[in-house]
This record gives C-alpha cells, sequence and structure tokens, in this order.
C-alpha cells in the first residue's frame, strides 16, 4: 500500500465498496462477466471508435470497453469497461459502473485505482471475484467524474500484478471515449 500512496498519494481515501441495489449488481457483473467473449469475437454486435469499442450484449445493452497491453499475442494488461448507471428515474444520467479485469495472481489485498493524467488524485475500484485467469475490480462513478475522463486523453491504472511486487502503472487510452459514450446511451 505505502508504494501505491506514493504513485496514488490519495488512493487510501474512499476506497471501501460502493454497495449497489442487489438485483443491478448482478446484472452489472454478468454483463461484466460475458464481455470478453464479444470484444475477443470481433462480431457485428461491436462497433469501435477509436481506442474504444461499443459491446451490444445479446438482451439490447450496451457498455464501452476498451483493452490496454501487449500488441504481440493480444496479451490485455487490463480490460476496462463502462456501463450506464440508472437515476433514481431510470434515466441513464448517473454515471457510469466502471470495471477492469486484470491477469489472474493479482494482489488481491492492495486496490487497483486510476488516476487522470492531470491530478494526482486517484480514485479506487473494489475487487469482486477472479476467475481461472483473470480478477474483476468495479466502482461506481459519477456523471462528473465520467464527464473528465471524456474530456482527457488517457488515466493511468496501477496495481500490482504479484504479491510484493512493484505497482505496474498502465496507461489507457480514452480516445473515442465521447463517441463510445454517446452509442452506449443512445443503446436501446
Amino acid at each position: 500500500m505505502t508504494a501505491l500512496r506514493a504513485t496514488h498519494p490519495r488512493i487510501g481515501r474512499g476506497l471501501a465498496p460502493v454497495p449497489l441495489p442487489g438485483l443491478y449488481a448482478c446484472l452489472a457483473l454478468m454483463i461484466c462477466l460475458a464481455w470478453p467473449n464479444a470484444l475477443a469475437a470481433q462480431d457485428p454486435q461491436t462497433t469501435r471508435h477509436r481506442d474504444w469499442q461499443v459491446v451490444r450484449d445479446g438482451n439490447g445493452g450496451c457498455l464501452a470497453a476498451t483493452t490496454a497491453g501487449l500488441a504481440a499475442g493480444k496479451t490485455g494488461l487490463l480490460t476496462l469497461s463502462l456501463l450506464p448507471l440508472p437515476d433514481q428515474t431510470g434515466a441513464r444520467t448517473a454515471g457510469a459502473l466502471m470495471s477492469a479485469r486484470v491477469p489472474l495472481g493479482v494482489s488481491l489485498t492492495e486496490p487497483l485505482a486510476y488516476s487522470r493524467a492531470q491530478t494526482s488524485e486517484a480514485v479506487g475500484l473494489a475487487w469482486q471475484r477472479c476467475d481461472a485467469e483473470t480478477c474483476l475490480a468495479m466502482a461506481p462513478i459519477s456523471a462528473e467524474e465520467l464527464a473528465r475522463l471524456k474530456r482527457g486523453r488517457r488515466v493511468l491504472f496501477a496495481f500490482r500484478p504479484l504479491r510484493g511486487s512493484k505497482p505496474l502503472i498502465v496507461p489507457v487510452s480514452l480516445m473515442g471515449l465521447t463517441r463510445a459514450w454517446g452509442a452506449v446511451t443512445d443503446c436501446p
């Protein structure tokens, strides 16, 4: 945690998991678990907007996603997705549910966090679960934070790839996020 704090000075603040309503959390988790297959397939259900893609699920929902990592062998160090969060009236204006997948073996005792390039303030994502290949972290982000991301060029994600290792900093491009998010919110 100390090394991550050195990289992201405010990482220790506000990292408690934010409870989501039970049914919505289940739905969001199911979508986030299913979408890597859609990204890999590059089927007609996927449209590209620069570095981001819009993935349509079979039930008419959409999410925006991008992968950062090694180009050789299509090895991703981090796959990031954004899913609309409804407000009290059901309108899709309350921000987004951000989820990030990283390779299995990551240190779960340390949070996964990101910071925008212009600021040293870090936003933490809570670990949810791991499967045979990846671990998933999620957090809701406000409409204001989403607007800041859409104006940015990149964010820096930090996590420990192995327990006891130095933090790995992964730059994630935000180029195309505005158009991708527009397509997600227009999704029926």
